[in-house]
């Protein structure tokens, strides 16, 4: 076998060994919250973490996501904008104790800068609040004019 042959294996085998290798060391608990939570929303410490850190639903869609389509499917008059980038509106959410998403089952999500189309083709800024249930990945929608 040539030399630069075996030099090509050993090097080879060497980053194989390199890549299977972790690098980061232990994890801390605050990652292995984290995943925990990525994972399943009963994990996740409040609402914030089940907005922003849990996967989501049916095939990873998030509450987010799930909200503005359903709220998209109640659009009478065209399609509705949502403000910043796509899938990233409601992000406003009850987050005290007293409405907590771990003891309802429920995650109220809300979004003030919604605009919808009305009756005279005009885009209308709306109040969109969505009750995600987090145990049947459902999403209630309540639109209202502002």
């Amino acid at each position: 076998m040539p030399v630069s042959m075996l030099l090509g294996a050993a090097a080879l085998l060497f980053i194989i060994a390199i890549a299977g290798c972790d690098q980061s060391g232990p994890q801390t608990p605050e990652q292995l919250q984290v995943e925990a939570c990525h994972a399943d929303w009963r994990k996740c410490r409040d609402n914030k973490e089940i907005v922003y850190t849990w996967a989501g639903g049916r095939g990873g869609i998030t509450p987010r996501v799930t909200c503005e389509f359903a709220a998209n499917d109640l659009a009478k008059y065209g399609t509705p904008e949502w403000p910043g980038f796509p899938a990233y509106s409601f992000n406003n959410f009850f987050s005290s104790t007293s409405e907590s998403a771990l003891a309802t089952g429920h995650l109220i999500l809300i979004e003030t800068e919604a605009r919808f189309q009305n009756a005279f083709g005009a885009m209308a800024r709306v109040r969109v609040t969505c009750d995600y249930n987090l145990n049947n990945k459902t999403a209630m929608v309540h639109i209202e004019q502002r």
